[in-house]
C-alpha cells in the first residue's frame, strides 16, 4: 500500500512496526527516539513511504526544538498520505494525529495552532471516516478514538463544538448503525460541551449561567454514557468519560471508582482512565495528596508495564510540589519523595534500558534530589541524544549536565 523497494522494504517495515506500537500506547514500551531512528535508517535508504514520513514528523519534535522544520515534516506528511493508497482507517488516524500536534496547548497559547490548516486536516478526516467505519477490520475503539477527536479539535479550527458533532454522529449511525461508537462520540461532547460552559477558570469565577450550563450539560453526558456503556461494556471509553463526569457533579470515590474499574476491565492499560481517576481524587476536586500517592502507589503495584500507569506516583508528587510550593530541590531531597521515583523508574529502564525519554526525566529529577552518582550514570547513559521535553533548551540540559558531574548546584 506504501512505498515499495527490496533496498528498504525491511528498514520500513520495522519502522512502521515501532512506530504502531508507540502509537498505541503498548506496556511493552517503545520510544519516541527508536522511531525517530528507525525512520531515518529507513529515509536514508531512499525509502519516502508516507507513513514512515509520518512517524519521522510526528517523533521529530523529542529530537529537536526546531519548531519551524517540525511543522513543514508534519505538512508534508499529511499531504502524502491522502496521495497515498493506504486504507482509509490509516489516513484518518494520519491526519487525526497531525491535527492533533496542531492543537497542543502551547500553540492555542502563543497563536500558533493555524487553525486554517486545521481544519483542512479535519475535512480530510470527515472525508475518508464513512470508509474507515465501513472496514469491518477496523475496531470501535478506533472509530470512537478518531470521530472523537474530531468533535474535539473542532472549536480551534475556528468552528462552533456543535457543528463538529451534527457532523460526525451522522455518519457514525450510518455506517455502524446500533453501534457503541456514535453514543460514545456523543456522549464525550457532552462531557467537552460541558467544561465549555463552565470555563477554565476558578470556580469564583463561573457565572451562575455558566455552573448552570455546566450541570444540565454533565447530566446529559451521564444519560448517553450510560446507554453506551450499556450497549457495549468491552469498549472502555463510556467508562472513562464518566470519571469526568463523577468529577464535575461531585460524586464519591466510591461511586467513581465503580465507572474507574469498568474502563480498567474493557482495558487493562488504560492510562488515561489513571489519569482521570488521579485527578479526581485532587484536593481541587475534594481529595487529598493522600489520597494521590495511595493510588500512585497501587498503580506501581498494579504490575503494568504501561509506562504512563507505572509513573503516576511521579505524577501525583509532582502535583503535591506544585501544592506546597516547594522548589524541586527541596522537593525532591526528602526520603519517600525519592524512593517512590526510584521505585518507579528502576525497574521500568532495567526492562527498557532504551527507554530515553523517561530516563531523561529520571536524569533530572536525580539532580534535583542531589543524588549525583545516580545523574551522572544517567547522563553519561542519555549522551548528546535528550528528549527535549524535560530540557526544553540545550542550555538547561548541559547546565544540569555539569552539575551531576561537579556533584553540586
Amino acid at each position: 500500500m506504501g512505498s515499495r523497494d527490496p533496498r528498504w522494504d525491511e528498514s520500513a517495515r520495522h519502522a512502521i512496526d515501532l512506530g504502531a506500537r508507540y502509537l498505541a500506547g503498548e506496556p511493552e514500551y517503545v520510544d519516541a527516539t527508536e522511531v525517530f531512528e528507525a525512520c531515518k535508517r529507513a529515509r536514508a535508504l531512499g525509502c519516502a513511504d508516507p507513513v514512515v514520513e509520518f512517524l519521522h514528523a510526528y517523533c521529530f519534535r523529542e529530537t529537536s526544538t526546531e519548531r519551524k522544520t517540525w511543522d513543514r515534516l508534519l505538512r508534508t506528511s499529511a499531504a502524502q498520505i491522502l496521495g497515498s493508497r493506504y486504507s482509509a482507517g490509516v489516513k484518518c488516524v494520519v491526519l487525526i494525529d497531525v491535527a492533533a500536534m496542531f492543537a497542543l496547548p502551547w500553540r492555542i497559547a502563543e497563536g500558533a495552532a493555524d487553525p486554517v490548516f486545521l481544519g483542512t486536516l479535519l475535512d480530510g478526516v470527515l472525508g475518508w471516516l464513512p470508509e474507515m467505519c465501513a472496514d469491518e477490520s477496523v475496531s470501535n475503539d478506533m472509530v470512537i478514538l478518531v470521530a472523537a477527536q474530531v468533535v474535539q479539535y473542532y472549536p480551534m479550527a475556528g468552528f462552533p463544538r456543535e457543528q463538529g458533532k451534527d457532523r460526525v454522529i451522522p455518519i457514525l449511525e450510518a455506517a455502524r448503525p446500533g453501534a457503541v461508537a456514535a453514543p460514545s462520540v456523543e456522549g464525550t461532547f457532552w462531557v467537552n460541551f460541558a467544561w465549555d460552559a463552565r470555563g477554565s477558570g476558578y470556580a469564583n469565577t463561573v457565572t451562575a449561567a455558566g455552573w448552570a450550563g455546566f450541570h444540565e450539560r454533565l447530566l446529559r453526558a451521564e444519560e448517553v454514557l450510560n446507554r453506551a456503556w450499556e450497549m457495549d461494556p468491552s469498549s472502555a471509553n463510556a467508562p472513562y468519560q464518566m470519571i469526568s463526569v463523577a468529577m464535575g457533579l461531585g460524586w464519591s470515590a466510591e461511586k467513581m471508582d465503580v465507572w474507574f474499574q469498568r474502563a480498567m476491565s474493557a482495558d487493562g492499560d488504560h492510562y488515561h482512565a489513571c489519569g482521570s481517576k488521579m485527578l479526581f481524587l485532587h484536593p481541587k476536586w475534594g481529595g487529598s495528596f493522600d489520597a494521590m500517592l495511595a493510588f500512585g502507589r497501587a498503580c506501581l503495584d498494579s504490575g503494568s508495564w504501561q509506562v504512563k500507569i507505572r509513573l503516576m506516583i511521579v505524577d501525583a508528587h509532582i502535583e503535591i510540589r506544585k501544592g506546597r510550593g516547594m522548589t524541586p530541590q527541596e522537593y525532591w531531597s526528602q526520603p519517600q519523595a525519592w524512593k517512590d521515583v526510584q521505585s518507579a523508574f528502576v525497574p521500568f529502564l532495567d526492562r527498557f534500558p532504551n527507554a530515553k525519554t523517561w530516563r531523561t526525566q529520571y536524569a533530572m529529577l536525580a539532580c534535583d534530589a542531589g543524588e549525583w552518582a545516580i545523574a551522572r550514570e544517567q547522563f553519561n547513559l542519555i549522551g548528546d541524544s535528550y528528549c527535549e521535553a524535560f530540557f526544553n533548551t540545550r542550555e538547561k540540559y548541559e547546565k544540569y549536565r555539569r552539575q551531576a558531574e561537579n556533584g553540586r548546584r
